[in-house]
């Protein structure tokens, strides 16, 4: 079964919410998002939807990746738990999600998560971002960054001072922003907050060809 939240417009994206009860669904009718909102109640309902530009996957109890996994391979999905931990977090980000949320949200942070993914921005915390880049800095490159940039770039993910990459990287606050100067021209971005947007689109990124490869 299929439930239209709105009239699908040119002018806007389209969110599809799978939400088997309806209760996420009403909340996130309420946010006022420049978004045509959707509703379907079960895995067929979103395959006869079609295509859309963002899947938001409401899950109550302990996740089961395999669904919100599937619809990713199409379409940039976010999963939003009732029972939220970072460990989850991090499985979505292997998994090749597009953001973790939980229920808990206020209406504000969860307009902001769903406007961000609507945009291009994944809906992790800098906490789960940072834990995956560093752990994946050595083995991921981004050929536009040194090893050691994308472990200070990962720092700044987990929201580190200079003071504090300087501490944990063994190295002086002068080089950490010397590293940062370059990291932004490498990335042609104007700031640490756009570095860590293109540092957290490609980790979303390079995790979602990392679960094909492990599916297939």
């Amino acid at each position: 079964m299929v439930a239209s939240g709105a009239l699908i417009s040119p002018e806007y994206r389209t969110l599809v919410v799978l939400d088997p009860v309806g209760d996420a669904f009403r909340h996130v009718r309420e946010l006022g998002l420049e978004a045509s909102v959707w509703r379907v109640g079960k895995m067929d309902g979103f395959d006869a939807l079609g295509t859309a530009d963002l899947a938001l996957y409401v899950w109550d109890g302990e996740p089961d990746w395999t669904k919100p996994s599937l619809i990713a391979v199409r379409t940039p999905t976010i999963v939003m738990l009732s029972s939220y931990t970072a460990s989850a977090a991090l499985e979505a980000l292997r998994c090749g999600l597009w953001g973790c949320i939980p229920t808990t949200l206020t209406p504000a942070a969860l307009r902001r998560a769903l406007a961000g993914a609507l945009a291009g921005q994944p809906a992790f915390s800098r906490e789960v971002l940072g834990t995956w880049l560093r752990a994946r800095s050595l083995h991921v490159a981004d050929p536009r960054l040194t090893a050691r940039q994308r472990e200070i770039i990962a720092l700044i993910t987990e929201g580190a001072t200079d003071k504090k990459i300087a501490a944990s990287l063994g190295i002086s606050v002068a080089t950490v922003e010397k590293h940062v100067g370059h990291i932004l021209d490498r990335l042609r971005v104007p700031n640490r907050a756009a570095a860590v947007a293109v540092a957290a689109a490609g980790a979303c990124s390079v995790a979602g060809r990392i679960a094909l490869l492990h599916r297939y």
